[in-house]
């Protein structure tokens, strides 16, 4: 099992392409999304449906999620479904971002080798909590 760390790194590219903000704390988009397989040293990039949520209480308990989904491509001529989830919960709202931790399992199809990505995801939201966009540093790739 290969393990790969890009602390600091950002090998995981965010790209919108199309916004569906509601009032009800959800923000739907289409982005591109981009990774490293650790297993091959493939490039796959491709499309993916993000579905970001932002609940806070009246008390200030703050959920924060985000998913996503799509096929990728890669540079050896590989293709590769993606599911990634990441939730987290906080005491307190915060003005400008929520930063939450989650990962990405990618299936190889065929031959491609699966793998594993670690992130660190930062939802970001307006004055009025809704979420706005986000952005995705890889903090570990790992060959399953």
């Amino acid at each position: 099992m290969k393990v790969f760390n890009f602390v600091a790194m950002v090998a995981c590219a965010v790209a919108v392409s199309a916004v569906a903000l509601k009032a009800d704390g959800t923000l739907k988009l289409t982005a591109t999304s981009t990774m490293v397989n650790p297993c091959n040293g493939e490039t796959v990039t491709g499309p993916v449906d993000v579905l970001l949520g932002v609940h806070a209480n009246s008390s200030g308990h703050v959920k924060v999620h985000r998913s996503f989904h799509g096929t990728l491509e890669g540079n050896q001529g590989n293709s590769y479904q993606v599911s990634s989830i990441a939730n987290a919960q906080f005491d307190n709202t915060f003005p400008f971002f929520y930063v939450v931790e989650g990962k990405n399992n990618v299936i190889g199809m065929g031959d491609a080798p699966d793998f594993e990505v670690t992130l660190r995801i930062r939802v970001d939201v307006d004055a009025n909590q809704q979420p706005t966009g986000y952005a995705a540093m890889v903090t570990s790739a790992t060959c399953k």
